[in-house]
Formats: structure tokens, sequence, C-alpha cells
């Protein structure tokens, strides 16, 4: 395609302003509303396994998350870095891992067996066999953390088995994707032991890696209105659960004369029917009358009397009870 161009020496030239918008490098988050409770889902497992991995203290934090170019991505990485390559079952792309130096020099120290307490660092030495190995080894603790996080927040559901197949230390060379492609990224704030060892990695997913979950990723979790109804709607129910009824014991029922109950004082006697003192019923009031609740049983607990239910309450006043409510 060809595109005139036209520069009076006053402003950018119609090629110029396309060429930026295409190289635009920040994408939207705003489609993903999911991305940030995915990002501290994980935070949570990867500080787990931190502190398992090293048998000491550990926290992690989200620092930031962003859908971005790939190509611009890679270009704002210094070089040299720490650029691992994960491989995903069943997608043409490749996701990637990128610590930056602080982190790999703690990763190394740590796992050789160094002081929790003390903060040694080395960010500036370069990395052999054996620090690589330390590297894939937290990498892939990480990417278990990224798997238990996905089936929490996405109902089971997974981006499949991922793996750290080998780093880079010059990030065009890493080819995850596209250049123009979008990719999601996770940035963590990783710190360890008591004297608060501290750095970063960063989770880099293409979105053709995140299509499993995309959908979940894109639903809204809830609004502030939504959140507050349902925190409203749960103080209410409280309340109803709450509130007081009237129920009465019966022992017995009777039918007796108008003219013996007017001629009734006290010292006077009512026997009571056969089985009443085995046989009690509890009764509640309601707006419709009294109702039966349950059929009970007189007995005693400590100095005091009790009843003990024999049957389960109906169901129906149950419901009709909380609609009153």
């Amino acid at each position: 395609m060809h595109v005139a161009t036209r520069n009076d020496g006053g402003g950018m030239s119609t090629e110029a302003v396309l060429r930026k918008k295409i190289d635009q490098s920040r994408v939207s988050v705003a489609s993903y509303p999911k991305l940030s409770v995915l990002a501290a889902s994980h935070a949570r497992e990867t500080a787990a396994r931190v502190r398992s991995l090293f048998n000491t203290p550990a926290d992690v934090k989200t620092e930031a998350n962003a859908v971005i170019r790939a190509g611009r991505y890679l270009r704002g990485l210094p070089a040299p870095t720490l650029l691992g390559v994960l491989e995903v079952d069943g997608v043409p792309n490749s996701a990637a891992f990128h610590m930056d130096a602080e982190l790999v020099s703690h990763v190394v120290d740590m796992s050789l067996g160094g002081d929790p307490g003390v903060d040694s660092s080395y960010p500036q030495r370069s990395q052999t066999a054996i620090d690589l190995a330390m590297c894939t080894r937290f990498a892939n603790s990480v990417l278990q953390a990224l798997d238990t996080a996905v089936r929490t927040v996405c109902k089971g559901k997974s981006l499949g088995y991922m793996r750290c197949m080998r780093f880079e230390t010059t990030p065009q060379m890493a080819n995850i994707a596209p250049e123009r492609s979008e990719v999601m990224i996770i940035n963590q704030r990783v710190e360890i032991g008591e004297a608060g060892r501290n750095g970063f990695f960063e989770l880099v997913l293409p979105l053709s890696v995140v299509d499993p979950i995309k959908g979940d990723l894109m639903q809204h979790y809830g609004s502030p209105s939504s959140l507050n109804s349902d925190l409203w709607d749960k103080r209410l129910r409280r309340s109803l659960l709450q509130s007081a009824l009237t129920l009465d014991a019966v022992i017995d029922m009777q039918h007796l004369p108008l003219e013996r109950l007017s001629t009734m004082k006290v010292g006077d006697v009512i026997k009571l029917g056969h089985g009443a003192m085995e046989q009690l019923e509890l009764v509640i009031d309601t707006q419709r009358g009294k109702r039966s609740f349950a059929a009970c049983r007189l007995g005693a607990k400590g100095s005091l009397k009790a009843v003990k239910l024999v049957s389960d309450p109906p169901i129906d006043l149950i419901d009709q009870l909380r609609l009153e409510g």
C-alpha cells in the first residue's frame, strides 16, 4: 500500500502519524477486567512456592499489568538481559519470562545456600550454566503458580503445560511472537528473606497463548454498585436470620366448657391426656396465624427442663418465615 506524505515543516507527516499509531506500545487492559484478579492470584501462589523453594519468608506483589506490542516490548529490554523462552503445548507462539539482574543474583545466591538475612547481590556478574539452571528452576516454579492461579480464577481451565526451554541474553533473538502482535505483561516484585532482597520478573503471554481463557478474562467481576448491592443484600439477610420469633412448647390441648373455666380458682387441677408428657408440640406465630413447627419430647439439660425435636420443621414453613421477614 502506498501512503502519500506531506510535510510543510510545521507538523508530522501522514506516514509518520500512521507509523506512530501502528507502533503504539500500550494497547489496553480495559478489555480484560479479570487480568488484575489473575495477577493477584498468581502473586499469592508464587509467594507460597518461593517460600518453599528457599525455605525462608517471601512476598510477591503485582506492580503492573499491560497489553502491549511484542516488538516494542522486546526493544525496550536492556541488552544483555535474561529472557526465558517458554514453550506452550499446542501453540505456535512462545511465551517469555524476564528476570531483572537483581532477581537473578538473589535467586542464584539463595539457591546455592545464601544467607536470607544478608542482602548480598552481584547483578553485574555474567551468568554461568549453573546460574541458568537455578533460574530455570525458579521460572518453572513461577509457571506452576500461574497454572494454579488460572485454574482458580478461570473455573478450572488451563493454558496447557508450559516450561522454560532456554534463556536468551539478546531480547530480539527470543522471537516469541510476531512483532506487531499483542502480548499480556504481568509484572511482579519478589521480596526474599529477612533482609528484604528484592527484584522483578515479568511474564510475557501472547494473546494466542491466553486464548483458552480470554473469554474469562474479558468478563466483568462486579462493578462498585453491584458489589455494594451484594453487601446490602447480605446485611439484610443477616438481620433477617437474627430476628427473634415467638416459639411455644405445647404440652397438651383440651376442649373445656366455658362453665368450668369461668369458675376455676387457685388449686384447681386439669388432668393431662395420656402421653401428653411424651409428645409435645412446638408452635410458632406467623402472619397467617399459629403453625406447628415440630414435634418434640420433654426432658432435661443440666438443671433445666428442655425439649428435643423428634421431627424436622416443614420446609414450606421455613420459606414462609423467610418471606415474612
